[in-house]
């Protein structure tokens, strides 16, 4: 009989701990234009906005869920405009949320989806930060 966690779920009695745990981190870069983030390549990105950006997100596998979290920097000059594909739907209340756009500032957004990329649900983690 198989074990069953909260919510009387299946469990495996095991967490994979290939990578104990960790994120697959993809290094700093700066986003200018027509920025595309790879899920296939990491799942947590950090990125310099250089100018403003439009983001494409690809990567995401069919049949699994799969997260990614954006760490987004104001550069010194600030003001940096983010447009978002369609496919990003916004939690809680489904329209965009106000960023802070002040230079050197910090911007946290969770997002994840369930089929592969063809809806991604977003949320801010957090805006304004110095």
């Amino acid at each position: 009989m198989a074990n069953r966690g909260q919510f009387g779920l299946p469990t495996r009695g095991v967490v994979n701990a290939a990578r104990g745990g960790q994120e697959a981190f993809a290094p700093k870069c700066i986003a200018n234009g027509v920025t595309v983030v790879d899920l296939a390549a990491a799942n947590v990105f950090q990125f310099e906005l250089g100018g403003s950006v439009t983001f494409a997100f690809v990567g995401a596998l069919p049949g699994r869920a799969c997260s990614a979290t954006l760490l987004l920097t104001q550069d010194a000059t600030g003001s940096r405009a983010i447009t978002w594909p369609s496919s990003v739907k916004w939690l809680p209340a489904g329209s965009v949320p106000a960023f802070t756009t002040t230079a050197n500032t910090h911007t946290v957004i969770e997002m994840f989806t369930v089929d592969g990329g063809i809806i991604w649900f977003a949320g801010l983690a957090g805006t304004g930060i110095a």
